[in-house]
């Protein structure tokens, strides 16, 4: 008997007949002498139909050869032996794509945008792929590779049209299995000077500043209340009512424990804070639970390149968080989402990462992410920024239903900087209307150095009015 079977795959088998050519009842009893072989049932009475398995999945690549042995209490020519050899043959490569498909956004005669696309060997063996596209405006690169590699899928609207563009990446890979796959592109061109409806708020002001926000044109405050005071809690939600502003508000430090058994739990305080949401729900936008859950661990602050809480672990707080408040909408910081994922530059560093980014769905309702356009290194570094937020606003729709990208636009970032090497006015407003028009659901204005963004936000208002949607018209 000759069977074959790839290495690491399911077992093979054949059916084998056991019959008596004599008179009288033959009762048989069966053995292997191999490990990867077996016999199914292992005894009988003839006749019979068995099942003779091999198994090829922890056995390398090669050919091997093994018996089994029928035996029959009085029978004139027992035992009787059953040759079988296996094939075991390399198992083939098959291509994996993560996205399956992507969405881009641009204004017309903009900054290319890229998004990373991982290509990984879902199969056995060496997958070495190329790449082509369908369209001018779409490119990948580099256009070839062994798996597992993270090429750049780009989209460049500079010579478009306003309107929708579709285009595909074809991967092929010469043996695998599944070879070609397709990743499926839609670029859409908005005009360029058209600002987009994006909702404009702010990081950490306190409810002093909220009538001053109103009248630049602010719909809305990311900030925080002790868990101790519950009396300062209704005393924020107030001030925002009272102002006609909404609040993305959270307690700190946060009463959410993540419990050994994988569930979490909601302390009193917690609990009572979000019945209080609930009821004043038309003064709240969102709860602001963690700020970059993914990369700082919630309950100690220590930083942790692994990825400190899973994307399926923060599936759960959500569901836990609206189980006592079913309208409650979930906000986090995150920074760069799609850098966690399989084909990012952090999964592509820290292979202990794993698979703990790989399905970001459900996690959030809202997803700050940012990037530093004016910083003391750099100057004004709007490409590069632009390309951060458009990438991530990108995955952020594509790949955290329901979450909306949230662009905590920063406005600047140095340390010992005093607000004369602050980016000039122009800059400021160039950046505003630029980012409105790449995707994002909302922008938060936040600079890195609270007593700067104070100074910034009380004694230099001529600013401010240039970062709403406003100054783009």
């Amino acid at each position: 008997m000759s069977l074959s079977g790839m290495q690491g795959g399911r077992a093979v088998s054949q059916s084998l007949s056991v019959g008596n050519d004599s008179g009288g009842t033959l009762s048989w009893t069966a053995s292997s002498n191999a490990s990867w072989l077996g016999i199914e049932p292992a005894s009988g009475t003839a006749p019979s139909t068995v099942q003779v398995t091999a198994e090829p999945r922890r056995l390398p690549v090669g050919s091997y050869t093994g018996a089994i042995t029928i035996s029959a209490a009085g029978a004139t020519n027992t035992p009787q032996k059953l040759t079988v050899s296996l094939t075991v043959n390399a198992t083939p490569p098959k291509i994996q794509l993560t996205p399956t498909s992507m969405s881009f956004s641009a204004v017309r005669g903009g900054s290319a945008i890229l998004q990373s696309l991982s290509v990984i060997n879902g199969g056995g063996g060496t997958l070495s792929w190329t790449a082509s596209s369908n369209a001018s405006w779409l490119s990948i690169q580099p256009a070839s590779g062994t798996a597992p590699t993270s090429p750049q899928v780009t989209a460049s609207p500079n010579n478009l049209q306003v309107g929708s563009y579709n285009g595909q990446i074809t991967i092929s890979a010469s043996g695998a299995t599944n070879t070609p796959q397709k990743l499926a592109v839609s670029l859409t061109v908005s005009a360029s000077g058209t600002a987009s409806t994006t909702l404009t708020g702010t990081h950490w002001v306190k409810p002093s500043d909220f009538p001053a926000l109103k009248i630049i044109g602010y719909d809305y405050a990311v900030t925080d209340v002790n868990v101790n005071y519950p009396s300062t809690w209704t005393q924020m939600l107030d001030a925002a009512h009272n102002v006609g502003i909404k609040l993305i508000l959270g307690l700190y430090p946060a009463p959410y424990t993540l419990n050994a058994n994988g569930t979490w739990s909601i302390s009193s305080a917690g609990v009572n804070f979000l019945h209080l949401l609930a009821s004043r729900s038309s003064d709240v936008m969102g709860v602001f639970v963690y700020n970059e859950p993914y990369y700082v661990n919630p309950f100690t602050h220590a930083t942790n390149k692994c990825g400190a809480v899973s994307a399926s672990q923060l599936r759960a707080l959500r569901t836990t968080i609206q189980a006592v408040w079913p309208g409650a909408k979930i906000y986090y910081d995150i920074g760069e989402p799609s850098q966690w994922a399989p084909g990012g530059k952090f999964w592509s560093a820290y292979s202990c990462i794993g698979n703990k980014y790989a399905d970001q769905t459900g996690v959030a309702d809202f997803v700050g992410t940012w990037c530093y356009p004016f910083n003391s290194t750099e100057g004004y570094a709007k490409d590069r920024c632009l390309n951060v937020m458009s990438t991530e606003s990108n995955f952020i729709t594509t790949s955290m239903f329901p979450a909306v990208p949230v662009g905590l636009d920063q406005s600047f970032r140095c340390n010992s900087c005093g607000h004369d090497a602050w980016p000039t006015l122009e800059q400021i407003k160039d950046w505003n209307c630029s980012t409105r028009r790449i995707g994002l659901g909302a922008i938060s204005w936040y600079v890195w150095r609270q007593t700067a963004y104070d100074d910034y936000l009380s004694n230099h208002p001529q600013d401010w009015p240039l970062t709403i949607a406003a100054a783009c018209n």
